[in-house]
């Protein structure tokens, strides 16, 4: 707020800062900012003037050591060829001094680096004291008093609606609030769609497994889930008894074998433990002991084959053994 109040271009670092702030909210320091910082005029307030341009350092391709001077009365005209440099002071004027078009003042791409940022040192007579003013690093809000006016601003103009003949400067703040707002908006737009294209979906749950431990998790994971919980879910499966290696193991020889092979398998075990059932009814329809011990003699069952299954106690009987003799 307080630099585009005093009419300062937000960086792409300051957009970046904005953007990490709304995404992850933190401890952000607090900003001094007040109704002062507004611009605003007076019919008391000292006149302003710029008197000279100097030191100008990683402005576009400007000389340093060429000031550019401002005379106290009249008019300066400044002209020159193409590529001479007219542009580039155009841009630094419009971020020293109030402009309804902004642009922001970059450094020699031939012969600077990411790093350095322009600088310029300014002198301005405020009322009747000259003062020596460092840009970007002094800012004076009287500086703002000043107007510049091109072309690009003749644009801003026309093609922004206004039914006020006169716009006082504090509203020029909603302006910069706007554009900064499309722009955080954009940044965020595009951390989206960055983030849309690399996100992982999460595994479809099974009905069978939805009331599992597992199922459960899954279908309530989210952004806000810890990874507290997910390592003690992790934790419980590792001390189960049965584990996913064996899991799959067992999940791979079971699609890889003969279902009618293993279907006969499984028919033959299930018969044989119908006779040993069927035995046992017989058993208990003689009221046999339960507890072998409690025989006379030791006893087994001599279980039989489905082709002589018992009809009854008595074939059943004569199915079991006692010391070699049969009964």
């Amino acid at each position: 707020m307080r630099k585009v109040a005093t009419g300062e271009l937000l960086s792409d670092n300051d957009y970046d800062r904005l953007v990490d702030e709304i995404v992850a909210p933190g401890s952000s320091p607090k900003s001094d900012f007040g109704l002062e910082h507004f611009p605003k005029v007076s019919a008391d307030d000292p006149s302003v003037r710029l008197d000279s341009i100097t030191k100008t350092e990683h402005v576009n391709a400007l000389a340093s050591h060429q000031p550019l001077t401002f005379a106290p009365d009249g008019l300066t005209i400044v002209y020159g060829d193409n590529g001479s440099g007219k542009s580039g002071y155009a841009r630094l004027l419009k971020r020293i001094t109030g402009a309804r078009h902004q642009e922001e003042v970059l450094s020699d791409v031939f012969r600077d680096t990411a790093i350095q940022k322009p600088t310029a040192n300014l002198t301005a007579s405020i009322g009747s004291q000259v003062h020596e003013i460092v840009w970007p690093e002094t800012n004076r809000s009287e500086l703002q008093r000043m107007h510049f006016y091109d072309g690009t601003c003749t644009e801003a103009y026309i093609a922004t609606e206004s039914d006020f003949p006169y716009r006082p400067p504090a509203l020029s703040v909603m302006d910069g609030l706007i554009n900064a707002c499309v722009e955080v908006r954009t940044r965020i737009d595009r951390r989206l769609n960055k983030s849309s294209g690399s996100a992982v979906r999460l595994p479809f749950v099974d009905d069978e497994i939805s009331s599992t431990d597992a199922g459960i998790f899954i279908r309530r994971i989210s952004g806000n889930s810890s990874i507290e919980s997910l390592d003690a879910m992790v934790e419980q499966f590792d001390g189960a008894a049965t584990t996913i290696n064996a899991l799959e193991s067992e999940e791979s020889i079971l699609r890889n074998a003969d279902q009618g092979k293993e279907r006969k398998l499984l028919s033959r075990r299930a018969e044989k433990l119908d006779d040993i059932a069927h035995h046992l009814k017989c058993a208990f329809r003689l009221k046999l002991p339960a507890n072998p011990a409690q025989c006379c003699h030791p006893f087994r069952l001599k279980v039989a084959t489905p082709e002589v299954r018992c009809g009854g106690a008595a074939s059943c009987v004569s199915g079991m053994t006692v010391l070699g003799s049969r009964w």
